[in-house]
């Protein structure tokens, strides 16, 4: 049996997680519940939102939701100078774009 200690910084790590992912992809979480070994969301996702987004954020929320791995296997962030030319790359952002709607949207079914 876990201590209510463990359940709670599971509890609230699934929390943080699921807040996150939600700002990333652009749905808004509209309800959740954290079971002990499973959790339940209620998601809409917002494509308008994505649709509005400039080539920076685009560039900056795919570098949050795929980060690159470093030489040791753990994740290392996005340089400032990749960033920048991810974001100066109409079709690379028009991509990321896409795949962003995608991604919200298989979330959120």
């Amino acid at each position: 049996m876990h201590s209510r200690s463990a359940e709670a910084y599971r509890h609230d790590w699934v929390r943080d997680a699921v807040r996150s992912h939600a700002e990333i992809f652009a749905v808004d979480v509209l309800a959740y519940a954290v079971m002990s070994n499973h959790l339940h969301l209620v998601v809409r996702t917002d494509p308008v939102r994505v649709a509005d987004w400039s080539a920076d954020t685009v560039a900056r929320r795919w570098a949050a939701a795929h980060p690159r791995t470093g030489a040791d296997g753990n994740p290392v962030a996005w340089s400032e100078p990749d960033l920048v030319a991810h974001a100066g790359d109409a079709a690379s952002v028009a991509k990321a774009r896409t795949k962003h709607i995608r991604r919200g949207a298989d979330r959120g079914s």
